[in-house]
This record gives structure tokens, sequence and C-alpha cells, in this order.
């Protein structure tokens, strides 16, 4: 065996074990990291700065009132803000009823007041489940919504019922990112609940 090699392995061996090795290997591994931090580095901002402009649609502020005594109508309002960034266009909104029974209770007739004009209204009916609350019984629907970074829309949906009937249902907001139109987004409120009384038995 060539005992030249054997002797610069064993300089490397005791160069490596000693303080001095170790410090430069140690040296070495924490620039190696260094750098794969810095090739990773713009990578992951670019990754926070995408998922920052995600949207992302939420309801607040839910709230229903049911028929006062002068009104056959009760209402639910709301708001639906955008709190990330990028742009969503809210395109549907769905009325779903989960359950519905008689009333029999009857109502407090008062003379007729100053009826509020709502953005919406939709008439509920013991049959059916489902009802597109944008939908208008005349004419073209109307244009999606759109909403920009912390930009907030006020709703109210005048509801109506066919029969005397209680009803829990809940809302359903259809929407969708503009950079993906095709990709669907789909956001429901809590179960809610609303009564509307005969105004005799």
């Amino acid at each position: 065996m060539n005992y030249s090699i054997i002797i610069e392995m064993e300089r490397l061996i005791d160069f490596l074990t000693s303080k001095t090795g170790i410090l430069a290997a140690i040296a070495t591994i924490v620039s190696i990291i260094g750098g794969t931090l810095g090739i990773l580095r713009p990578w992951i901002k670019n990754k926070k700065d995408k998922k920052a402009n995600i949207p992302q649609l939420e309801l607040a502020d839910m709230n229903t009132k049911g028929p006062p005594p002068f009104s056959e109508a009760g209402e639910v309002s709301f708001s639906i803000i955008n709190t990330s960034g990028g742009k969503a266009v809210m395109t549907d909104m769905w009325l779903h009823v989960t359950e519905n029974g008689q009333r029999n209770e009857v109502k407090q007739v008062e003379a007729a007041a100053p009826v509020t004009l709502y953005t919406f209204k939709v008439q509920l009916d013991p049959g059916i489940k489902k009802y597109n609350v944008r939908q208008k019984k005349f004419g073209p629907k109307p244009e999606p919504h759109s909403f920009e970074k912390d930009e907030i829309e006020a709703y109210v949906i005048e509801l109506t019922s066919s029969e005397p009937q209680w009803y829990n249902f809940l809302l359903e907001i259809e929407w969708y990112i503009t950079s993906k139109p095709e990709q669907r987004n789909s956001l429901k409120s809590e179960v809610l609940y609303m009564e509307f009384l005969p105004e005799k038995l």
C-alpha cells in the first residue's frame, strides 16, 4: 500500500477530529444551510404572498325578525365580507329549508304601517325546500356582486309564507375567485328559524 496515501489520510482524520477541524466542518454545514435557506426564502415568500392574495368570503351580522303585527313578511339581514386579498365574485344565493311545520297560534293584528323596501323577496311554501333568492319573477337575473379586499355588502331578504308555518332554514352563498372562475366555492350560514302565524283559526 502507498504509505504516502496512508499518511495523508491520517493527517486528514487528525484534522477532522481536532478542534480546528470540527469548527471547519460546522462552518461548512452552516454555510450549506444558509445557502439552502437563501434559495428557499424567495419561494416561501412567494407562497405567503399568493396565500395573502386568495379571497375569502364570510357571513356576518346574521339576524332574523319574524313578521310584525302589521305585516305578512319577516326578514333575514346579514353582511358578506371579503376578509382576505384578491377579488371574489358572488354568483348565487340560495335559501334551503331544513324543516317546517304548521302554526296555529293567532297573530296580533295592528293597523298597517309603512313597509320597508327589501333587497330580495322570497315566498316560502311547505312543499319547496330550495329557493334561488336572487332570481326575479320577471326580467334577467341580477349581475353577480364582486367584493374587493375588506369590502362589505349588506342584504335583507323579505320572507313570506303561503301557509301559517314555522321554518328552519339556512343560507348558501356561491362565489368564485376571479383568477379561478371555474372553481366554485360555497359559504353556508347556521340554521335559522322563523314562524308565520295565522290571523285567525
